[in-house]
């Protein structure tokens, strides 16, 4: 019986909202029906990966999963408190010590890695260019870190800026940074399709 735990920020609703994680239940649990799916969800506003890290025997280990979903990122990049941003080296480094501790704790366990994402709107207009350009930097950290563990690695970011070229920014991110329908839609998509090998 594969479980699967989302965990995330701001952008990762509940289990009892119609976002991704609900879709990607949704979809594989109708697909994959003999296998015994189940699907939970740690949501923050706010949550950091310092946070995660710290507090990972509360967050993650009482689920004990067999695939872990880690959306982190906006909040180290774009507070919602309005906070400093966490600087990227932290970031990177506490990024790989939750990938060390996960691997410590749930040896049998296969991440999956979200790199944060954005686009052009009302939460990330003033300055734009410049929180593009960090962030670019978070993502890249993300995509190195996948590369490295050997994870599996969801693109975000790429999929939602091709999306962007087909509808304005807002139908898919509506502030910038939180999905819409539509935007959580693309971004199960993306994680059934980078992702679903891990549960056959």
């Amino acid at each position: 019986m594969p479980s699967v735990l989302f965990i995330g920020d701001r952008a990762t609703p509940a289990m009892d909202a119609a976002g991704y994680p609900f879709l990607v239940s949704a979809l594989m649990s109708s697909s994959y029906y003999d296998r015994g799916l189940s699907f939970s969800v740690v949501s923050e506003k706010g949550l950091r990966i310092a946070d995660v890290l710290d507090r990972f025997d509360e967050l993650i280990l009482p689920a004990n999963p067999d695939i872990i979903s880690i959306c982190i990122g906006m909040e180290d990049i774009l507070p919602s408190d309005g906070s400093y941003p966490t600087p990227l080296k932290k970031y990177s480094d506490g990024y790989l010590a939750l990938l060390q501790r996960l691997k410590e704790a749930l040896p049998n366990v296969k991440p999956v890695m979200i790199e944060p994402f954005l686009l052009p709107g009302a939460a990330t207009e003033e300055n734009f260019n410049a929180i593009f350009t960090a962030a670019t930097n978070y993502q890249q950290t993300v995509r190195t870190l996948s590369r490295d563990c050997g994870t599996t690695f969801i693109p975000a970011q790429s999929a939602l800026a091709r999306a962007s070229k087909l509808r304005a920014p807002e139908y898919w991110l509506s502030d910038g940074l939180l999905p819409t329908d539509a935007g959580h839609g693309l971004l199960a998509g993306e994680w059934i399709n980078a992702a679903k090998e891990l549960i056959l």
